[in-house]
């Protein structure tokens, strides 16, 4: 089971899609970067990308909020 929550533009060709998914009945957060196949026209999933415990965003959405305000 995968509940896409966002699919995020990266550049031209890549996006990053943010989803919930399920292993070994453990709830999960998979953020992962996907590229349109040129010959198939799908989209494919790369090798970049991460899969972690919910129990972590939200340590980890305040370490991106403090990232967005000391950009330049």
């Amino acid at each position: 089971m995968e509940h896409l929550i966002a699919s995020i533009p990266k550049n031209t060709a890549e996006e990053i899609d943010v989803a919930l998914t399920m292993f070994r009945n453990r709830q999960l957060v998979d953020m992962r970067v996907y590229f349109t196949d040129q010959r198939s026209g799908k989209r494919v999933p790369t090798k970049k990308g991460i899969t972690f415990s919910p129990k972590i965003l939200p340590p980890l959405i305040e370490a991106l909020q403090r990232a967005a305000l000391n950009l330049d």
